[in-house]
């Protein structure tokens, strides 16, 4: 029994490092998320003040430019006012005030500039800032006029924003992004959200019954919709930093309970995972990473009370939903990331939300329909290694991603 348990778990560790391994290969690098950044238009007398805010992380690299150098701020610059630009016709509005860091929260990078126009012609928004390396950015753009302002989110699929002469604009307003567009957004950003696909994958492997597939399903989208819902609203603003680090955490954390299911159920692997979340607990009092000890402590206790319940359970499947539940939770804060950020007007924020929710739960359940019957083919087909693989493959990228968001 001892060698058989040895055996199991060697064979699985050995799928986590080669899964590791291959992501560590430059072609993978920061491919897993849908990227965002977000400008302020301040439109007046055919003149316009810009403010471009991003996370660093995102932030492009330049050949020869070292970060935080003055030549990556030059180069960086430069690539903000070639790639965000309003234009006047074909014609592209001239930079009067060049671009100057300006005061930002920890992790993220605003800049400032100001653009003056020429008064002939319609005036639109171009932007292909960062498409040239991901065409799954997004733009968010906020357009301040005389009597009000309006939002527009581009895209790889829609660079420019059409706005009409600056009298047009004074008298009529600009087109915001519509109620459709929100909620394609959110299946877009659900589709591209490799992480949050991940995350549903583990979750879908070991199975079960159809009614205990929907219980998962459903805790899953009471949790990550509260926190949506309370990020959003500016109710509650944890850092994107360390949620990001959790979602990949959440990840090892679900498929480390598929092996346990799957293989002996007796507390080695759980006993591992919270002396694992007790030593990374320590690493944070020591200032090592982004995630709090706190966030690792709770964890490992949740973990301590958690597996003992799944023992004692005639069904240990059957309490999956609380694993979801609590995940969801994380996940949601990341998803608003998309839409707190924005600088969205408070009027408009209970709309966008619910219709971006919206096209989050259509993205997911169109995603498990076509998963979950292709995954319990597998599993008839090939038996429990199907689920082995891929809870090792899943653990694997959930450490990557734990370690890559806390500590690079």
């Amino acid at each position: 029994m001892a060698s058989g348990r040895t055996a199991y778990y060697i064979r699985l560790l050995a799928l986590v490092v080669a899964t590791v391994t291959a992501l560590m290969l430059p072609a993978y690098a920061h491919a897993h998320d849908r990227t965002t950044s977000y400008s302020s238009w301040y439109l007046s007398q055919w003149q316009a003040k810009i403010v471009l805010r991003m996370s660093e992380v995102d932030l492009p690299t330049f050949p020869g430019a070292v970060r935080k150098s003055s030549a990556f701020d030059a180069a960086l610059a430069r690539y903000a006012v070639e790639n965000l630009v309003m234009l006047v016709g074909e014609q592209a509005c001239k930079v009067i005030v060049e671009p100057h860091r300006m005061d930002a929260p920890t992790g993220r990078l605003t800049l400032g500039w100001s653009v003056s126009c020429v008064r002939d012609g319609p005036l639109s928004i171009h932007s292909d800032f960062l498409l040239d390396t991901r065409l799954s950015h997004l733009h968010f753009v906020r357009l301040h006029y005389e009597k009000g302002s309006a939002e527009r989110v581009l895209s790889d699929t829609e660079r420019s924003w059409n706005l009409g002469d600056e009298g047009d604009i004074a008298a009529k307003g600009a087109s915001s992004t519509s109620t459709a567009g929100y909620w394609l957004l959110g299946v877009e950003h659900i589709a591209t959200g490799y992480d949050h696909l991940v995350f549903l994958l583990a979750l879908l492997l070991t199975g079960g019954t159809f009614m205990s597939l929907v219980k998962v399903i459903t805790g899953f989208t009471v949790g990550h919709s509260v926190t949506l819902g309370l990020a959003t609203l500016g109710l509650v603003r944890p850092e994107l930093g360390p949620i990001e680090a959790l979602i990949g955490l959440s990840i090892v954390l679900v498929s480390v309970e598929n092996v346990w299911l799957l293989g002996p159920r007796d507390y080695f692997l759980p006993t591992t995972m919270a002396v694992l979340l007790i030593l990374l607990a320590l690493g944070s009092v020591l200032g090592a990473g982004l995630v709090s000890s706190l966030s690792f402590l709770g964890l490992a206790i949740f973990l301590a009370c958690y597996y003992p319940l799944l023992r004692r359970s005639p069904k240990a499947e059957s309490a999956r939903w609380a694993l979801a539940l609590l995940f969801g939770l994380i996940h949601g804060f990341g998803f608003a990331s998309v839409l707190q950020a924005a600088d969205l007007p408070v009027e408009k924020l209970p709309g966008m939300l619910i219709t971006f929710n919206l096209g989050v739960e259509f993205g997911q359940l169109v995603l498990i329909a076509m998963a979950w019957p292709l995954l319990r083919l597998a599993v008839a087909r090939w038996g429990a290694v199907v689920i082995e693989v891929g809870s090792a493959s899943t653990i694997g990228l959930g450490t990557y991603w734990l370690v890559e968001r806390t500590y690079a």
